[in-house]
């Protein structure tokens, strides 16, 4: 008799755990409302290295990819019969192609072959704003869309390039590191002596100043990321009794920064928690990075959910809207890796009573 009355009452905060999920589904984009963008062929605009047809194809293709998976509707340009598509050169142009195809962007790439990528002339027209920029950016063949959509995140959104322009203009640090890397450890394993001045520097301790004597830039990241972690928390103030217990959890985070304020992410999080009360929650929040310096190595920040908790607590089982704040830091490792440890976190429920705990979390993301 008494599984059976915990089982049915276990049902209700299944029921509004469902509930809670399903409105934080309507928050998430639609193909229907998703901007337009004209992606302009790519076209040639000067360099000593030979770019074929089909190298031009996949930089096409690879463009409408990275338009799509920004949660954006890429809208081709046609002409009837055969021949190419000028390039629009005037803002009139640019408006006009814009107007003929609806569409709240016009994406033209111009593409300046090089040894192992090519430069990126990159032009952005927004219709709304009436407002043309223009950016050059090296983009490496084996980072290609992580660098297209680092650009792309950055220039087709209303503010603009902004304050990204630094960060996104000269050649991209991160692939050329590792493209230098990966030529030590082949060279390594043919026999071939490192022509370093020094045979025992490491090469992931060169600096980007050091990489074709060009100036390093400000780093880039990613728009969204997954995340796991895993925290422990002490209930610190109860109604009922004198606090004393441990619980943990495990929870998977999935987010983005939001295209108008960069240095706020949203994201959804499903917890599992264990100890001496088992629960299940659902969390949706953001967090806001006010110190984030141009190498992003370090970002500090601030961060606030709102969620639905089901569980255990003093023999009663429930469902109740609970809160939680936290000051976090987020910490680069390496390539797309991020380590991230929030302390002090802070979460009030209300299940059996007005309830307080606080703890910490380390968790690790991947951003993409």
């Amino acid at each position: 008799m008494r599984r059976t009355s915990l089982r049915f009452g276990l049902l209700a905060p299944l029921r509004r755990l469902a509930a809670l999920a399903s409105l934080i589904c309507l928050f998430l984009p639609s193909h229907a409302d998703a901007e337009r963008v004209v992606v302009h062929p790519p076209h040639i605009v000067g360099g000593e290295v030979l770019l074929g047809p089909a190298r031009l194809e996949a930089i096409h293709a690879a463009l409408l990819r990275v338009v799509r998976d920004l949660e954006l509707f890429p809208v081709l340009e046609e002409l009837p019969g055969e021949g190419s598509i000028p390039v629009p050169k005037s803002l009139a142009e640019y408006h006009a192609i814009a107007r003929f195809y609806e569409a709240d962007y016009v994406l033209v790439a111009g593409i300046e072959p090089l040894e192992g990528g090519y430069q990126l002339h990159l032009s952005v027209y927004w219709a709304k704003g009436g407002r043309l920029e223009r950016i050059v950016s090296d983009v490496r063949h084996s980072r290609e869309d992580i660098r297209l959509k680092e650009i792309l995140y950055s220039m087709i959104r209303p503010r603009g390039v902004d304050d990204s322009r630094e960060t996104l203009e000269g050649y991209d640090s991160i692939a050329r590191t590792l493209e230098a890397v990966e030529s030590a450890a082949a060279r390594r394993e043919m026999g071939i002596e490192d022509t370093l001045a020094d045979p025992n520097e490491e090469f992931d301790e060169i600096l980007p100043e050091e990489l074709n004597g060009i100036p390093a830039k400000k780093a880039s990241i990613a728009p969204r990321f997954v995340q796991s972690s895993i925290a422990l928390r002490s209930l610190v103030l109860h109604d009922s009794k004198s606090p004393n217990s441990i619980t943990g959890a495990v929870t998977l985070r999935i987010g983005r920064a939001t295209r108008r304020v960069p240095r706020l992410e949203m994201s959804a999080t499903l917890e599992v928690g264990f100890g001496s009360a088992g629960s299940v929650a659902l969390f949706g929040g953001g967090t806001y990075y006010f110190i984030s310096p141009p190498s992003l190595k370090v970002r500090m920040g601030a961060s606030f959910a709102l969620g639905l908790y089901g569980g255990t607590s003093e023999g009663i089982s429930g469902a109740a809207f609970t809160s939680r704040a936290s000051l976090v830091a987020d910490i680069a490792l390496k390539g797309p890796f991020r380590l991230q440890v929030a302390f002090p976190e802070v979460q009030y429920f209300t299940l059996s009573g007005a309830a307080l705990n606080v703890g910490a979390y380390l968790g690790a993301s991947t951003r993409f």
